[in-house]
């Protein structure tokens, strides 16, 4: 599972895509994304383009805490498989 922005899941999206992996919605945890793959080998191959990608282009610095309902905007959801997944900043 990934608790993780929108911001740094758009950095990792065309990662995700490349590697034919995916973004799912939790069902117990609907506020987490999970990464799939069809194989560890997909898998390993996500790792290795985020450890390359890393080296000249860093994710965005990583922010604490939890913004307040009102903060949140339309567009911090997302909807996957028919679920709504909210991204915190």
């Amino acid at each position: 599972m990934a608790a993780i922005d929108r911001e740094h899941a758009d950095w990792l999206q065309p990662l995700v895509e490349s590697t034919l992996c995916g973004f799912d919605v939790d069902y117990n945890r609907p506020e987490f994304l999970t990464i799939h793959a069809q194989s560890i080998t997909e898998m390993m191959d996500l790792a290795e383009a985020i450890l390359a990608k890393a080296a000249h282009d860093p994710p965005p610095p990583l922010r604490w805490g939890s913004p307040s309902d009102e903060e949140q905007t339309a567009d911090d959801h997302i909807e996957v498989d028919g679920q709504q997944s909210l991204f915190d900043h």
